[in-house]
């Protein structure tokens, strides 16, 4: 039986469910955001507080 591979984590551990619960924002978000698709501000300003980063971390190209 081939191991799987652990989910992608975030910088801190995290996983997308629980930065989105977090951050009151869906998982779906979440990975859209880190996969460079763009949020209204107030989106971003909920995950850059919920992993506990400034703002311009989270937009960063």
């Amino acid at each position: 039986m081939k191991d799987r591979e652990a989910p992608k984590d975030d910088a801190q551990g995290l996983h997308n469910k629980a930065v989105g619960k977090l951050a009151e924002v869906s998982r779906l978000t979440v990975s859209a955001v880190k996969n460079g698709r763009s949020c209204s501000d107030d989106t971003g300003w909920k995950i850059a507080a919920a992993l506990d980063v400034d703002l311009a971390e989270i937009l960063e190209d």
